[in-house]
């Protein structure tokens, strides 16, 4: 399967969006603790940025589950979408905020509608990036630099899930 062509890369899109939407949901219908780390326990813009570096993950975890005897380039697929998982919750602060840019959005489902759509292109702007990236040569250095970056990432994310710094874009907008 060419993972490179625009058809590919739409479908992984919408099963990445398709992941995101269900860890939004997983904690508010379960309350288990272990959804607590990954998923969104309210509706603050931080939160949405860890359902989407985790939507990635797993999405990418079951991506490379069905491809792994096609890769060509292993090592390229791991750190491009090593890369793709960094980037994508700020890839979607850039989307989600343009509408802000106009103003707010007093109905519901305008609102929901919109923000699928920009965490969409938001998806749809990192599979591109990282077909860029998979060419790319990681030497050590870039690897461990990634590597920490993702740890510390995945570290905030859950810590963060159970005490809020100060910072406000860890506010919940409905508190």
């Amino acid at each position: 399967m060419d993972t490179d062509n625009s058809r590919y890369l739409l479908l992984r899109s919408v099963g990445i969006l398709g992941v995101f939407i269900i860890l939004h949901y997983t904690y508010d219908w379960s309350q288990n603790i272990v959804f607590h780390l990954f998923s969104g326990i309210d509706e603050s813009n931080f939160q949405h940025w860890k359902i989407g570096f985790f939507s990635y993950w797993i999405f990418t975890g079951i991506e490379y589950l069905f491809l792994r005897k096609q890769l060509e380039n292993k090592t390229g697929f791991l750190y491009a979408h090593v890369i793709g998982a960094l980037i994508f919750p700020w890839i979607t602060f850039i989307f989600w905020y343009t509408v802000p840019l106009i103003g707010p959005i007093s109905i519901l489902w305008i609102d929901i509608a919109y923000s699928i759509i920009a965490c969409f292109l938001s998806i749809i702007a990192v599979s591109y990036i990282e077909r860029a990236c998979k060419q790319m040569e990681y030497n050590r250095s870039l690897k461990v630099i990634l590597w920490i970056l993702t740890i510390i990432l995945c570290i905030e994310f859950i810590v963060f899930s159970f005490k809020l710094p100060w910072a406000d874009v860890f506010a919940d907008p409905t508190v």
